[in-house]
């Protein structure tokens, strides 16, 4: 049997039990020959008639296992709404049997009652079969803060998962409530080692939510007690009536996740909009991303300038897709394979674009390849800034962006030492110039070609 025929011959049969034990309870459990005719006759329509209305209004989709409130909610409108229907019938059609509207007020209470008692009955056996699945059950707490505890909670017990959730830390509005779901709730300052001692906890599932302090006080804890640790989606990544959760491990985005600076989008944007705006170094990892930000800026035109065939390829198929899609406005893009090194190169670049903001990020970075090759980290970092420093000046860019780098801060290496001579020059240069010469020291950043992560990552 279909789905759909299982749930009408479960609707029906529910409808016409509550029918009878409405006319039971009407008459006190004495069926007189006068309700008995009045049963017989309108038994079938009540039953079809309260079916039809439960088919047009989807309730059947709504599997009872996965039941929420609002599930019981919904199915007991329906039951409401399939009473008042019953009763403007016969008000207005006099084929249609009277029944007493007693009789329809009772039967309306017990299917409603029925059909949200089947809901709860469901969802209950359903969490108990979570809970207890056997020697595969995982023992998991979940750490998180108000609605984000509950909500996952409630999801991981509704769904599949070979998980059993044994505790919940939380530091906001569920401290006072000793048991949510069944789950004991421990407060945030209780000691995390405690917790996941008392409760034998092989899993800490958090919610993306938390700020990068927590996750790496929680994953550093996990760590030293062979504990795996996780993120669970917060409470506005759950799709609707989607109950598996997607987990996944601690990447080091999330420890190193910090409260982002609020910038002036509006004065970034007085800048850039109907400007033309040159990124150097457009098809590395930082320069990629620069020319990703400047697009909800509004540039007139974004020239893309890089040493590398396949990485500016790469970025003109990217910037085409994007064009592709209707939702997308582009400015003119332009990709340009030139070497920051060739003075004369570049000296046709600026005439034939005149750029009124240059970001210049390209850079030889990687720093132990750079103490091999100091020769090509000069030539790169110090005279290839050099020639654009120059070039900026001499055509009159409104602002210059050097990406720097923090190894410039009393330098170590060969990488750093380039990029500090570059800075000073720069810095040599805006004394006379009527350009806005800028310097931007970066750190480590995420994922970027030739950075620390990704090795501490295969570590």
């Amino acid at each position: 049997m279909t789905r759909l025929a299982i749930a009408v011959c479960c609707y029906a049969a529910v409808f016409a039990v509550s029918f009878v034990a409405a006319f039971l309870l009407r008459f006190d459990f004495e069926m007189t020959d006068y309700a008995t005719e009045i049963f017989q006759n309108s038994m079938l329509l009540v039953v079809l008639l309260k079916v039809a209305v439960v088919l047009f209004s989807r309730d059947w989709r709504r599997r009872l296992r996965y039941s929420t409130i609002h599930d019981v909610a919904w199915s007991s409108g329906v039951c409401l709404v399939a009473g008042i229907l019953i009763t403007a019938l016969q008000r207005f059609h006099e084929s249609v049997p009277h029944i007493p509207r007693s009789v329809i007020a009772i039967d309306t209470i017990l299917s409603a009652a029925a059909v949200a008692s089947l809901r709860v009955a469901a969802h209950s056996m359903r969490t108990l079969m979570n809970n207890h699945v056997g020697v595969r059950a995982e023992r998991a707490l979940i750490y998180a803060d108000g609605n984000d505890a509950l909500s996952l909670v409630s999801a991981i017990q509704a769904g599949s998962s070979r998980l059993r959730v044994v505790g919940i830390v939380s530091s906001k509005n569920l401290t006072d409530t000793p048991l949510v779901s069944g789950v004991r709730v421990y407060d945030s300052s209780c000691d995390l080692k405690s917790v996941i001692h008392r409760t034998r906890a092989k899993h800490v599932l958090m919610s993306s939510n938390l700020p990068g302090r927590i996750v790496r006080e929680i994953s550093d804890t996990c760590l030293h007690h062979s504990v795996e640790a996780h993120l669970l989606p917060a409470l506005d990544e759950i799709p609707a009536r989607r109950y598996q959760l997607r987990m996944r491990d601690v990447t080091i985005d999330d420890l190193l996740r910090r409260e982002p600076n609020r910038l002036d989008l509006n004065e970034i944007e007085s800048v850039l909009r109907g400007k033309v705006v040159m990124v150097t170094g457009a098809a590395g990892s930082i320069g990629s991303e620069v020319c990703r930000q400047l697009l909800q800026y509004g540039p007139r035109k974004i020239v893309l300038v890089d040493q590398s065939e396949f990485g500016i390829f790469q970025m003109e198929q990217e910037f085409l897709a994007m064009q592709n899609d209707k939702s997308v406005t582009l400015p003119r893009m332009e990709f340009v394979l030139e070497d920051i090194t060739d003075l004369q190169a570049l000296s046709r670049v600026f005439m034939s674009h005149r750029p009124a903001v240059v970001f210049h990020a390209a850079a030889y970075k990687h720093v132990p390849l750079m103490e091999h090759n100091p020769q090509a980290a000069v030539r790169n970092n110090v005279f290839g800034t050099k020639n654009l420093v120059d070039l900026s000046d001499r055509f009159a860019v409104e602002r210059f962006v050097l990406i720097s780098t923090d190894k410039a801060v009393r330098p170590t290496n060969v990488m750093g030492a380039t990029k500090l001579v570059a800075e000073q020059y720069l810095h040599h240069v805006s004394r006379t110039s009527a350009t806005r010469f800028i310097t931007v020291r970066f750190g480590n950043v995420l994922n970027s070609a030739g950075s620390v992560v990704p090795t501490f990552r295969r570590q």
